[in-house]
């Protein structure tokens, strides 16, 4: 896992050294999906943002990436409208918030107001890390950067639990080895891989864990 994400970090290049242009597609809510189809195909990186709605509750994801655009024409044209890591993050279980500039309430919530744009990495009620607009535009990369950085911490900090945890298996201590184990297998769809490691540890111990869920690394 932390060579994946790392092997991420090297293709995080801004567009612009290029001089390259990536052509954008707007955000298209779900339910005008079938009058678009006749139009072309859509961008395959579209990331899959979910547009919070006037009184619907947020996501509940383990990590969650709120997008505050500054005006309604950046959720159509705005750089975080396609992004491959944004859309392969998504299915490490990383919740894509957009927030409409409408929303003062979710705005407010989070102490946002007056320095939109802006984009925020929570988990639960809790900021992890913010990217905030250079020259009145958030920039892509900085965002892939956040969410690789706090994936790539987590998925460290999970090696170290799973040291932690064959230790105490070694010294016999079975019961704390296997809910050392079972804590790590809970995060296994934000860690792919050390979720496989536990779910391994966990057979040997004679647990067994659903594996419906686990993410392979790519």
């Amino acid at each position: 896992m932390r060579f994946f994400l790392s092997l991420l970090s090297v293709f995080v290049i801004p567009a612009a050294v290029y001089g390259q242009y990536i052509p954008r597609v707007p955000y298209m809510d779900p339910g005008m999906r079938d009058q678009e189809n006749d139009r072309g195909p859509r961008n395959v990186d579209s990331v899959p943002w979910q547009v919070l709605k006037p009184g619907a509750a947020p996501l509940s994801n383990p990590l969650v990436l709120y997008w505050f655009p500054a005006t309604d024409g950046e959720m159509h044209d705005g750089e975080l409208v396609a992004s491959h890591m944004l859309k392969a993050f998504s299915t490490q279980c990383v919740g894509m918030q957009l927030v409409p500039p409408a929303e003062s309430a979710t705005i407010a919530k989070w102490g946002v107001a007056g320095k939109l744009p802006v984009a925020l990495l929570t988990s639960g009620d809790r900021i992890v890390a913010r990217t905030e607009a250079d020259d009145g535009v958030i920039r892509l990369s900085d965002v892939e950067n956040m969410v690789h950085n706090e994936l790539y911490l987590r998925s460290v900090a999970l090696d170290g639990q799973l040291a932690a945890a064959k230790k105490k298996a070694i010294d016999g201590d079975r019961s704390a080895a296997i809910s050392a184990y079972e804590s790590i297998w809970q995060q296994h769809c934000l860690a792919p891989e050390e979720g496989r490691e536990a779910q391994k540890e966990l057979r040997k111990l004679g647990v067994t864990v659903k594996d419906a869920q686990v993410r392979r690394s790519r």
